[in-house]
């Protein structure tokens, strides 16, 4: 019995070693960017064929009070979302899908 279950138990570690192994590189990848950019924390997803594969926080969702990120932070973003609209806007307008003196009744 003992030589049927070496080859399923080398199978299983190889397996279990090959998926430890990826999510050390997403780990190292993610923390590496969070040193080198300065970012306090952030919360991924990894998808592969519409499955997430990996969730992970790292760093601190609050500096001030050593809050751990985690996958369901969900994270303040101040006044960054006004530029990134008002661009998206402009590139409606250039491929002209909008017009700036429309109503906003035409869209809701």
């Amino acid at each position: 019995m003992q030589r049927k279950r070496t080859p399923v138990f080398a199978l299983v570690l190889l397996c279990v070693t090959t998926v430890a192994a990826q999510r050390d590189k997403v780990d190292d990848y993610v923390k590496a960017e969070l040193q080198r950019q300065h970012i306090p924390g952030a919360s991924i997803a990894v998808i592969k064929d519409r499955k997430i594969v990996k969730v992970g926080g790292y760093g601190f969702s609050n500096v001030e009070l050593n809050v751990p990120a985690k996958p369901e932070t969900v994270y303040k973003i101040g006044s960054l979302s006004k530029q990134v609209i008002a661009a998206g806007i402009m590139l409606l307008v250039q491929e002209g899908k909008l017009n700036l003196d429309d109503k906003i009744s035409k869209f809701l």
